[in-house]
């Protein structure tokens, strides 16, 4: 069995630890296989490291750039990390790439819904002006690149980064089989606009997982 396979394997399982150390293995041995990166990205939110999860998802999109799915998993990594407006634009460009015939109509809505929700936000954030970043209000997540926890205390404020029924149909991309893995999106943490803040190791997409 492959370190993907085993990584998936895992992942399924709820091992994410596990699954993680599998498939770092398995980008390391095959650096240019985004389906790798992607489905590391989908480990590492479930973990909590979402600055790791930012950067492996931006690796799948530099890769592939019109795969959808690794837009997709790019987009819910931003909202994790606090940058709606990026997010934003994830979740747009992937449903620029998932209009076709064959695109599964739950996936779609999914997808949609995740997209207007990251709109409130950023458009929040856009109204509060620059400088201003969403905190991911979780007690062990990542907040940067250095791994420091950013608490929200604002009570009432923000949704759930991974949205009911993320839980999506994994879709092969471009020339390579599907990644077959079932990982919901990370859940457990809440995205809201609070007040300035640094901006140094924001969620931009980034080289190499």
């Amino acid at each position: 069995m492959s370190l993907k396979a085993q990584g998936q394997e895992r992942a399924e399982a709820g091992q994410f630890a596990e699954a993680r150390a599998l498939l770092l293995q398995a980008v390391r041995l095959m650096p240019g296989n985004a389906e790798l990166h992607e489905l590391h990205a989908q480990v590492l939110m479930e973990l909590g490291s979402v600055w790791e999860a930012v950067r492996a998802a931006g690796r799948a999109v530099q890769l592939m750039p019109e795969w959808a799915d690794a837009h997709v998993t790019l987009a819910r990594a931003q909202l994790n990390f606090g940058e709606p407006v990026l997010a934003e634009a994830s979740y747009e460009r992937a449903l620029e790439y998932m209009q076709q015939p064959s695109a599964d109509a739950a996936v779609l809505a999914c997808v949609r819904q995740e997209l207007a929700e990251a709109g409130l936000l950023a458009e929040r954030q856009r109204a509060l002006g620059p400088g201003v970043r969403a905190v991911v209000k979780d007690a062990g997540a990542e907040a940067g690149p250095h791994g420091e926890a950013a608490q929200d205390e604002e009570e009432g404020e923000g949704r759930a980064a991974g949205a009911e029924g993320a839980k999506r149909r994994r879709r092969g991309g471009a020339g390579q089989g599907s990644s077959g893995a079932a990982v919901p999106a990370a859940a457990g943490t809440q995205a809201t606009v609070n007040q300035p803040a640094s901006r140094e190791g924001d969620g931009t997409a980034g080289a190499g997982s």
